[in-house]
């Protein structure tokens, strides 16, 4: 018998907690990143591309999650960056 485990990549596990957005998630966001620092533009393609066309209602709420921990985790400057790219057409 054999066992199959699949593990999440980083920048899925931390788009994966951005959704839930709560201080627990975003507390572990903030640690991934110091030891090992996400790539913004990996984060907010992967987000752009695989989840907002997928989501099914509202995207606001999730939307403004994710927003919250790039900002948190990239800055100002680049969340405007981002907030330019994720504008839903």
């Amino acid at each position: 018998m054999f066992l199959e485990l699949y593990v999440l990549e980083q920048h899925d596990l931390a788009i994966s907690k951005a959704f839930r957005g709560d201080d627990r998630d975003r507390q572990h966001l903030q640690a991934m990143h110091a030891k090992g620092p996400l790539d913004f533009d990996t984060l907010v393609t992967r987000f752009r591309d695989e989840v907002m066309p997928i989501y099914v209602g509202d995207i606001r709420a999730p939307l403004d999650h994710f927003l919250w921990i790039i900002e948190e985790l990239f800055g100002e400057i680049r969340l405007v960056k981002a907030e330019r790219l994720l504008k839903p057409r």
